[in-house]
């Protein structure tokens, strides 16, 4: 299975989602409350920012991440946010497909190429029925880089503008 294919396989099981109360988006070191471990809240993320923990798509829900500058190995880059309108958690069904919605056109305009025509892949953070009762509404696109075989590849330059 491919990289993007885990990718669509993973968020069709919800696994992308940020969900801990207290948890939230990855953010830039610049500004940010970043513990002496390099830990930081997964809502303290934001656009611009470049984390370096690939394990954090393998978990339900995400906690903490590292965040690194964009110009030192990273496994993901922050590149476009929207948040949700108020009301009843939507569903999960329904998250999924406003990240897809939100992410898609994103992609291109950030990396320069449309997503289907790109080597780059990308993911999200998104609320879960937990952080949702907690006031989160923000879906957290990140660009990543895979190799041919669709692992992933640190990448030690922003992604933006990739493909121009």
């Amino acid at each position: 299975m491919t990289f993007r294919s885990t990718l669509i396989a993973v968020s069709s099981a919800a696994l992308l989602v940020v969900g801990l109360a207290g948890c939230g988006a990855i953010g830039d070191t610049v500004g940010k409350v970043v513990d002496v471990d390099g830990d930081t809240s997964a809502f303290d993320v934001s656009v611009g920012d470049c984390i370096n923990d690939a394990e954090a798509t393998a978990a339900e829900e995400v906690a903490n991440v590292t965040i690194v500058e964009c110009t030192e190995p990273h496994d993901y880059e922050a590149f476009h946010a929207v948040d949700l309108p108020d009301g009843e958690f939507p569903g999960v069904e329904s998250i999924e497909t406003s990240a897809t919605d939100a992410c898609t056109p994103a992609f291109e305009e950030f990396a320069g190429i449309a997503y289907d025509d790109s080597f780059l892949d990308f993911t999200y953070f998104s609320p879960t029925s937990g952080s949702w009762d907690e006031g989160d509404r923000e879906i957290l696109c990140f660009i990543v880089d895979t190799d041919e075989n669709g692992e992933l590849t640190p990448s030690s330059v922003s992604l933006e503008g990739a493909a121009r």
